[in-house]
């Protein structure tokens, strides 16, 4: 269900597909992603299915926390990202591309959160259960209470 936390009335109700997971809007775009299980339904204010994508790799994944990089200040932006946190600590960065006239979500690239007591540098075992995105740097922080800082400044 969307509503107008202004107005304090009904908009719409997005169609029911089970349990949500997480859910976030695009303040920029206004675009609605709504995360279940294994897959991602991306909708527009409207309520209208824009994209609904398996994106785990292995059955016993599920998304668990998503978030949109919007930018600063509404800048332009190349590409709409969209970031995921999966079991055992993946954090998924997405780009939403159309393939042959669809819309579709492409893998861009794969943060892990290490193990840093085991010597194969083997992922935790922990969920990725939040994240947030700023213009420099990505916070992600997972079940068992750590966050991870990761930089987003190309250094030469």
């Amino acid at each position: 269900m969307l509503w107008d936390l202004n107005r304090q009335t009904f908009v719409r109700e997005l169609p029911a597909k089970g349990h949500v997971d997480c859910a976030r809007i695009n303040d920029v775009t206004g675009e609605i992603a709504v995360c279940r299980g294994r897959r991602i339904s991306l909708y527009t204010l409207n309520g209208e299915l824009l994209l609904d994508q398996a994106v785990c790799e292995s059955d016993d994944d599920q998304v668990m926390s998503c978030v949109f990089y919007e930018g600063v200040n509404n800048e332009w932006q190349e590409r709409e990202l969209l970031f995921t946190g999966h079991r055992r600590g993946v954090v998924n960065i997405w780009s939403k591309i159309v393939h042959n006239g669809r819309f579709e979500y492409e893998l861009i690239r794969q943060l892990h959160h290490t193990d840093s007591t085991r010597d194969t540098g083997a992922n935790i075992s922990s969920g990725i259960s939040c994240i947030l995105t700023l213009p420099h740097v990505v916070y992600t922080g997972d079940e068992a209470g750590k966050v991870y800082e990761w930089s987003c400044v190309q250094r030469r």
